[in-house]
């Protein structure tokens, strides 16, 4: 690379003045440093993409008994995610590699927003007041992977209006970052495609002068993201046809009202702290746009091609449903894409305002990524969660009985509903409700050895939980995250079958029962940190200390749940699997290492 080129590539990272692209990319800094002063990034399904992640990394080992259970779906339109976290996961542990993800979305959006002011030839200082929605309403439910594609689909629209003002060789970047995005998420990439079709027909409309040559020009549009439309179009022919098709539409149009929309705009832009300090931020936020647009003394008046595209993406956020396609919280996903084409719309203001403004973003973008991060490294709980967690043994089945899921009072998502997941991501092991059930995602189970289903909703409503059915007695260990501190909840989630589990541990609201005989030998190991063991009437309010009772007589709670024959031959398969890991480890590790591994799916055979 020439001087000159490095100087021209160096300056698209730089705003007006040093101070300003200072504070710019450290509000970036901060937000990728924000998910690493947690344990757990408060995103609600963010811990089951990592999973899926994990599980997609071990599936790289010929001799992974998960061989037997899992097949792997390359071939979809929800997976770039997943497959970093697995190609990461060579290298690095899943948790770490989901988080290094994470950190280089906030410079992503940075960089992305930065682009699309100069493309629409306003000052670069303007995408400061994107930087405050990084933490959206939709990244704190955990849609990592539509919330990562949104900065890839602002770039790839940047490179088509450079490619459309003569820049041939922006072509191929968005054919390739279209693919990626196609790739990566498909609402992403319907988004993408939308704005190519606003702005191409804005701008069709404003420079061609016959009929004949607008409509050939609209007919033209598509090339521009075909590589996506054909992918995007095969997976979806082909999920619906796939034995793990699991579409639901009977909840396809269920919405909020329009005035409700809009009357909380920035609740579902960014609604996710309990003290709405993000709402707060965002909302001066917007009063500082409206200022932008109403305050007359300008150097340069607003983007046609830009105003145009806030008003048809405000407009699909009041029209998109809260449901549509058998997913949830759609039009939440639509501020994020309002605020930055209205940013790119807004005019430019005369020299004397334009400074002040300037100093005012600085602030709001360093406040929220400060924020933010503040937020993130108070998050109640974590502690007792991890090693919770660390207190279940390699290879089991257990589910999660969540009575509390919100993070409050810091946090107001329900960031404990899928936290099991944690789980599967750290070692093997199968969880009661689990991503691999869409067909959508790069990991499912097979065919043949899928585990008993969950009633819907179960994730969220702990009162669904039946431990006398079929799915109540196959998964023999339970995680319940109680609705109080300090009592034992095993009445209330047990039954008349509470006296007959086993308290394995617990870790402040977080308790861990086992129920059943733990499956094949050494699966049952003491949980790390135990101490001393004592009976179930002995005191056990001490915070963190780790309580179990000797077993107890099997009940019919305890017993195995009756199989299909469409679950026993693959799940015999892996305990034949296990036994013959278990007979090559011994002869090259010692016994203690050799048991760690073969612990791997052991408790799988019916």
């Amino acid at each position: 690379m020439t001087a000159k080129r490095l100087a021209s590539w160096l300056q698209g990272f730089r705003l007006e003045t040093p101070a300003l692209s200072a504070v710019f990319w450290l509000s970036c800094a901060i937000y990728s440093l924000a998910f690493f002063l947690c344990r757990f990034p408060p995103m609600i399904d963010y811990p089951q993409h990592l999973a899926i992640g994990a599980i997609l990394r071990r599936l790289a080992d010929p001799a992974a008994p998960e061989r037997l259970l899992y097949d792997v779906n390359l071939i979809t339109y929800n997976g770039g995610f997943h497959l970093l976290v697995a190609a990461l996961s060579f290298f690095v542990r899943p948790e770490i590699a989901g988080k290094i993800l994470l950190a280089l979305y906030p410079p992503l959006l940075g960089f992305a927003g930065l682009s699309l002011c100069r493309v629409a030839n306003r000052p670069a200082w303007y995408a400061l007041l994107l930087l405050p929605i990084t933490y959206s309403y939709a990244a704190g439910w955990g849609f990592v992977n539509y919330v990562v594609s949104v900065p890839v689909a602002l770039l790839a629209f940047t490179y088509w209006l450079r490619w459309q003002e003569g820049e041939a060789r922006m072509r191929w970047r968005v054919w390739a970052l279209s693919f990626v995005l196609a790739y990566t998420h498909v609402f992403a990439t319907l988004c993408l495609c939308a704005a190519i079709g606003v702005a191409g027909i804005v701008r069709l409309v404003t420079r061609e002068r016959t009929w004949p040559s607008r409509i050939q020009g609209v007919l033209r549009l598509p090339l521009a993201v075909m590589p996506a439309i054909v992918w995007c179009s095969a997976v979806f022919v082909r999920n619906r046809l796939s034995p793990h098709a699991n579409w639901d539409s009977s909840d396809d149009g269920l919405d909020v009202p329009l005035w409700h929309k809009v009357e909380r705009i920035t609740v579902y832009a960014v609604g996710n702290f309990n003290d709405q300090s993000d709402q707060v931020l965002l909302g001066v936020v917007i009063t500082v746009l409206i200022l932008l647009w109403r305050l007359p003394k300008r150097r340069r008046a607003s983007d046609r091609t830009m105003v145009w595209l806030a008003i048809a993406f405000f407009a699909l956020y009041g029209l998109i449903p809260r449901v549509m396609l058998g997913t949830w919280f759609m039009f939440e996903r639509m501020p994020i894409w309002v605020l930055a084409f209205g940013i790119a719309a807004a005019p430019v203001l005369a020299t004397k305002l334009d400074r002040g403004f300037r100093l005012l973003a600085a602030f709001l973008a360093l406040a929220a990524s400060v924020n933010a991060a503040w937020h993130f490294a108070r998050i109640p709980d974590e502690a007792d969660a991890s090693a919770i967690l660390d207190e279940i043994p390699p290879g089991q089945r257990v589910v999660a009985v969540t009575y509390a899921n919100t993070g409050e009072p810091v946090v107001q998502r329900e960031i404990w509903v899928h936290a099991l997941a944690y789980y599967q991501a750290r070692r093997p092991g199968l969880i009661g409700y689990s991503f691999t059930r869409f067909e959508s995602m790069p990991v499912h189970y097979r065919v043949d050895a899928r585990p008993p289903v969950l009633p819907g909703g179960i994730e969220w409503h702990a009162q669904l939980y039946d431990p006398q059915s079929d799915y109540g007695r196959f998964y023999d260990w339970v995680l319940v995250r109680a609705p109080e501190v300090g009592r034992d909840p095993r009445e209330r989630v047990f039954g008349e079958e509470a006296g007959r589990v086993e308290l394995w541990a617990r870790r402040g609201r977080f308790w861990l029962y086992r129920v059943g005989d733990g499956g094949f030998e050494g699966s049952a190991k003491a949980p790390r940190r135990q101490g001393k063991r004592k009976s179930v009437g002995a005191k056990d309010a001490t915070r963190g200390m780790t309580l179990a009772h000797p077993r107890p007589a099997l009940s019919p709670l305890a017993a195995r749940a009756p199989h299909s024959r469409t679950h026993a031959p693959a799940h015999t398969a892996v305990a034949r699997a296990i036994r013959e890991a278990r007979r090559g480890s011994r002869t090259r590790c010692s016994r203690s290492q050799a048991s760690a591994d073969v612990d791997l799916h052991e408790d799988l055979t019916p």
